[in-house]
């Protein structure tokens, strides 16, 4: 049929179902509302309604109504306030409707599909729901989906929001929705998710892609949701009925037993503690210190004598409460090899090389809140030059300094900086191996850049020696022997300097001088003989390398100058 007009009055009043849909209807009239007393669904689906303000209809026994693919700009609220106590199905779909609306009275309303209209704001919703859709709206604000006054958990378990303009999701809003099954938050402007999604306990389907979420891996962000849950998971806050009682008792066994070399207090078994055990400085040969999953924010009870001060390789202080790195402990660490800070709530890297340890190897940063790595570049250029592993993934950094990949040329071979908010350096290439990443950042500087930088690095490792001799001379000979030997090694490469006086040549300044020298030398010759080698070169490569060496000359020539080696 091609009804566009249909009176209710021509109905018999015993009819239960009634189906006017994939029509041209555009008025429905009915002037007595007895005609559809028993009626319990009605479908008006596939027409060109616009409104159903005319027709008197009262329909107590409706179940299920179906409105979709017309041009509704509201809810025909006269009709379904008739039948609060039984209406279970509203599919109102591909509509013009804006207005919120009011259907907390429909007591055994199950499910309301709102897709492809233009909603600013969620409707208010029953208990009684299990299925909101109100995909591809134009709603900003989740909100208050219940009425306020009831404070029972909501019985939803689908709930789709796809195609909206969410920019934010307030966690306290899904802290009732624990009976939730599927959440489809996909293609908003979400830039972070609360932890309070990966604690819903019945979620079995997460969809979020498609949302600028750059403290997440776009990868699992896209394609493994599941990974995104368990990250929201351990962003959470530990309980707040931590223990705080000291083991004293498990300590004080551990320290009689002199061949013990590994502690694991992690956890505490079940039991998170928020206080160091200050009989952790007597443990004495230990070796491999788990301290991690705790509410630790401090060392403090572990500044002063530590036993394993010389001997610790490994500490572990992960998914603690530490806002700041602690450095009057890690400064006394000289064999630490291995150091996890991960998902805490360090926000500043400041002062680095008063407490990196020369000896480290690995240091796990990711899941705190950093928003600047340029002091940690320097100082793990500075002091750690054997370091292997650094990962500073899902925090906050604002940058990434390219001094970075001047680390191609040492032994870093694991590198993570994903999941950070800056825009200089593009999401694909963080996910490439340390080496690509390395030489990608290294190949953003200029020449001139790579040059200063490794001036500023023996500027600033002269001014590191001469700090710690001005400390103490007769100390500075323990602590700095590796640094002194190499500084050996650059003052007896130039034999131009006989004449020169003892002081003059043991000076910080002028020994980081003699080392750059050397390095440009290094560097000089090794250019060369690529353009000497690499017949493949093209002719701007090879002018570029030929610019190369001779300002690498010229700033030689400079250098030895000051030193009064050439004239």
């Amino acid at each position: 049929m091609d009804l566009t007009s249909f009176d209710m009055n021509l109905l018999p009043p015993i009819l239960h179902e009634l189906d006017l849909s994939s029509n041209r209807l555009e008025d429905i009239s009915s002037s007595d509302e007895s005609a559809t007393i028993q009626l319990e669904v009605f479908n008006i689906s596939h027409n060109q309604l616009t409104h159903l303000n005319d027709c008197h209809i009262s329909c107590p026994d409706l179940r299920v109504f179906r409105c979709h693919h017309n041009s509704f700009s509201r809810l025909p609220t006269r009709l379904l306030d008739a039948s609060t106590n039984q209406l279970e199905s509203i599919d109102a779909s591909y509509n013009i409707i804006a207005h919120t609306f009011d259907l907390c009275r429909h007591k055994s309303l199950k499910k309301l599909n709102m897709k492809m209209n233009r909603l600013t704001t969620m409707p208010l919703i029953p208990n009684s729901l299990l299925v909101l859709d109100v995909t591809e709206n134009r709603i900003k604000d989740i909100g208050q989906l219940h009425s306020v006054s009831d404070a029972a958990p909501l019985a939803l378990i689908e709930l789709m929001l796809s195609g909206n303009q969410l920019s934010e999701i307030d966690g306290s809003t899904f802290e009732k929705y624990s009976n939730l099954q599927l959440l489809d938050i996909s293609c908003n402007k979400l830039r972070n998710l609360p932890y309070q999604l990966g604690l819903l306990p019945n979620l079995r389907a997460f969809r979020v892609a498609s949302n600028p979420l750059f403290t997440l891996k776009r990868s699992d962000v896209e394609s493994n949701p599941d990974e995104v849950l368990a990250v929201l998971r351990r962003r959470a806050p530990k309980r707040e009925e931590a223990l705080h009682s000291q083991p004293s008792s498990i300590l004080s066994a551990f320290i009689s037993n002199g061949n013990s070399i590994v502690l694991s207090v992690s956890h505490n078994r079940g039991q998170w503690l928020s206080l160091v055990p200050p009989q952790l400085a007597a443990c004495p040969r230990l070796v491999h210190l788990d301290l991690s999953k705790n509410q630790f924010s401090d060392l403090s009870p572990l500044v002063g004598d530590l036993l394993w001060a010389g001997t610790i390789k490994l500490l572990d202080l992960g998914g603690n409460c530490f806002t700041e790195v602690p450095m009057e402990v890690l400064a006394q660490l000289k064999c630490l090899k291995t150091l996890n800070l991960m998902s805490n709530s360090i926000k500043s890297l400041k002062r680095c090389t008063t407490w990196l340890p020369v000896s480290l190897v690995c240091l796990e940063l990711s899941e705190n809140q950093i928003e600047d790595m340029e002091d940690l570049v320097w100082s793990l250029a500075l002091s750690c030059r054997n370091i292997q592993v650094l990962r500073i993934a899902q925090n906050k950094l604002k940058k990434i300094p390219l001094e970075l990949g001047l680390f191609l040329e040492g032994k870093l071979s694991k590198l993570n900086l994903q999941m950070n908010p800056q825009q200089a350096v593009r999401h694909a290439v963080l996910e490439r191996g340390c080496a690509d990443q390395l030489a990608y950042l290294k190949n953003r500087m200029t020449k001139e850049e790579v040059l200063e930088s490794r001036k500023r690095l023996v500027a600033l490792h002269g001014e590191l020696l001469s700090e710690k001799q001005s400390v103490s001379h007769s100390n500075s000979l323990g602590k700095d022997a590796a640094e002194n030997r190499e500084i050996a090694v650059c003052s007896n490469a130039d034999t131009t300097n006989q004449g020169a006086s003892n002081q003059s040549l043991n000076s910080p300044e002028r020994l980081a001088s003699l080392r750059l020298i050397a390095e440009c030398k290094e560097r000089i010759v090794g250019v060369q003989h690529e353009i000497d080698t690499n017949f493949a070169l093209s002719q701007a490569k090879r002018y570029a390398m030929k610019k190369e060496i001779a300002m690498g000359r010229s700033f030689m020539i400079k250098e030895e100058r000051k030193l009064g080696l050439r004239k």
